[in-house]
């Protein structure tokens, strides 16, 4: 076989394998439930973590947290699942527009919408950035 038919089916083939990655749900993203769910995630950090303060994503796509020491974790989403960190120096953070914040660590990035909070979350994640470990 030659000229453009055997293009024209490999194209196809790869059509039809996006199309059932979607249809399987392969490319959704993790959307939390509620503050329990991040809270449960975030207690799975070695050490374990109790959050005294907790935000979530406006859409569920993540969440900061706070502990009693002050700690700030992070639960970003990760394809259909979440990464949870702690933010320590060497993290960035900025707001965007009025209620966005966005982080990013060693090995993860985030947008999380939080709403008019955004720049009370934004003082503490970064006097964690700046801290000394």
């Amino acid at each position: 076989m030659g000229g453009t038919l055997p293009l024209a089916l490999s194209l196809l083939a790869v059509a039809a394998l996006i199309g059932l990655a979607r249809w399987l749900g392969f490319v959704k993203q993790g959307r939390l439930a509620d503050f329990r769910e991040a809270e449960e995630l975030a207690d799975s950090l070695p050490g374990g973590f109790r959050a005294v303060a907790t935000v979530l994503d406006q859409s569920g796509a993540g969440a900061l947290l706070r502990d009693a020491m002050g700690r700030i974790a992070v639960v970003a989403p990760k394809g259909a699942h979440f990464i949870i960190r702690l933010v320590a120096p060497g993290w960035r953070a900025q707001i965007i527009g009025a209620d966005v914040i966005q982080l990013s660590g060693p090995d993860s990035a985030c947008r999380l919408t939080i709403g008019p909070a955004a720049s009370d979350w934004l003082d503490a994640v970064l006097r964690q950035c700046e801290s000394p470990a």
